[in-house]
């Protein structure tokens, strides 16, 4: 690794220790589980899906950073470390969301992900974009392989399929809007400390006649 990627990385990794801790709200988890009914009817269905998914993970990041790359300029210049790094995260994560349990370890997962994005600056529509590419494809592979094992119910497949990518492009989609509230936030009350929106000392917080 070349002495300007070390430093990329060390950015990326002081980038995530800042923002890793507030781009979660409280009830994140419970909000999750009750919007997308992730109940034991879900797990039932996803257990069918399970065996459909990539075991090893190594196709899950590099189908969305292909996608990526063809609509996406920002991600044909990351650097080959950066792309390691990110590959390295699917596969972690893809892991992660094979077992269908979509608890605190795979929304910090999820969360590496976006904020990495997010940094290198890859924005929401262009992985919307990657999302719906691999929803496709991988609707494909799990209709193709149950068309040769009609003992699987294909509604059990494609609902669980839908429901738990959904809830992935959520969480990714929940991390940027999260970060961009708390950068402003921060931005309007720096300004407002330094009096720049009130054009008054200390943003207004002067002495009382």
């Amino acid at each position: 690794m070349t002495e300007t990627s070390n430093k990329k990385h060390e950015k990326f990794d002081l980038f995530l220790k800042s923002y890793k801790p507030v781009v979660r709200p409280k009830d994140t988890r419970t909000w999750m589980v009750d919007a997308f009914k992730l109940n034991a009817r879900f797990q039932g269905e996803f257990r069918y899906l399970r065996p459909y998914l990539p075991r090893k993970g190594g196709t899950w990041g590099d189908d969305i950073l292909m996608h990526l790359g063809r609509v996406c300029e920002t991600t044909q210049n990351l650097d080959p470390e950066a792309l390691s790094q990110i590959k390295k995260l699917y596969q972690e994560h893809s892991m992660l969301f094979r077992t269908g349990r979509f608890g605190d370890e795979y929304l910090d997962s999820i969360e590496t992900i976006a904020l990495f994005f997010i940094y290198h600056d890859i924005k929401t529509i262009w992985l919307s974009s990657a999302y719906h590419e691999t929803i496709r494809s991988l609707t494909e592979i799990v209709c193709s392989r149950a068309s040769r094992n009609k003992s699987v119910p294909l509604r059990y497949l494609i609902n669980s399929l839908f429901c738990a990518l959904s809830v992935e492009q959520n969480q990714i989609q929940r991390t940027f809007t999260v970060y961009e509230r708390h950068v402003s936030e921060t931005l309007v009350k720096d300004l407002s400390y330094g009096g720049i929106l009130t054009g008054l000392p200390n943003g207004g917080r002067g002495k009382k006649s």
